[in-house]
């Protein structure tokens, strides 16, 4: 599936903080071709995450407006929001696999209850071959190494065959090799399938690979010719917002 394009405008999202508030997005403009590989880099903090929790749906905006392919976030009711995510793919940095799920079912997990039976398990397992886990359909996660877990989690992003890929911190949680071949195979399969991919990173290599590059500080967009502060921002070992 094409990817899709993204526009926002005015982005602000506040969260109460006591009788204050907080501003993780502050009047944040973006726009995204569609297809594209995109890096947003920060400091933890900077709202990296917040920005694609709130692309993503998982999050909604205080003010300004966000147009993604053609839907209206910031227009869209809560149960069509629902209807939204179920389009989008998600990969994090800590997998969020279900324990007691294997690897198949939490692969097939998104598209529970809406479809099951032998035709969604036949395609949980094709997408585990895509990933490298043929064999290991039948595993649970404990049995699971981290770069295998976030393998399953890939799969799982690409169940309901997604115009948009979002990954927080995809490498976060593993060495630099396993983090470099996890990105591998993102960038494969970003190549594979013509989705949008926007990745959250502290990783200067993960960063560097990417087509795109954003960074963000304090909620604000970074200019994009300082590319010395993007680099700066991006610090490899560092927990994400």
């Amino acid at each position: 599936m094409p990817g899709v394009a993204i526009t926002g405008r005015e982005m602000t999202r506040d969260y109460p903080a006591g009788e204050r508030s907080l501003t993780a997005l502050d009047h944040v403009d973006l726009d995204v071709t569609p297809g594209a590989l995109v890096a947003i880099t920060g400091p933890s903090g900077s709202g990296k995450s917040t920005l694609l929790h709130v692309i993503g749906g998982m999050d909604i905006l205080t003010s300004g407006t966000l147009l993604v392919g053609d839907t209206q976030l910031d227009e869209l009711p809560p149960r069509k929001l629902v209807n939204y995510r179920r389009r989008v793919g998600f990969v994090f940095q800590r997998f969020h696999l279900l324990p007691a799920l294997t690897a198949a079912d939490n692969v097939a997990a998104p598209l529970l209850p809406y479809q099951a039976g032998k035709a969604l398990q036949q395609r949980a397992r094709e997408l585990l071959e895509q990933v490298g886990l043929g064999d290991r359909g039948d595993s649970l996660p404990s049995q699971l190494s981290g770069g295998e877990q976030q393998r399953v989690a890939i799969a799982r992003a690409l169940i309901v065959d997604p115009p948009l890929l979002l990954a927080d911190e995809p490498t976060g949680n593993l060495d630099s090799a396993t983090g470099e071949t996890i990105f591998d195979l993102l960038i494969e399969l970003h190549s594979r399938t013509g989705a949008t991919l926007l990745v959250a990173t502290h990783d200067p290599a993960v960063d560097a690979r990417c087509d795109v590059h954003l960074a963000i500080r304090d909620g604000k967009m970074v200019p994009p010719t300082d590319q010395e502060a993007r680099v700066t921002f991006a610090r490899p070992g560092t927990s994400s917002d």
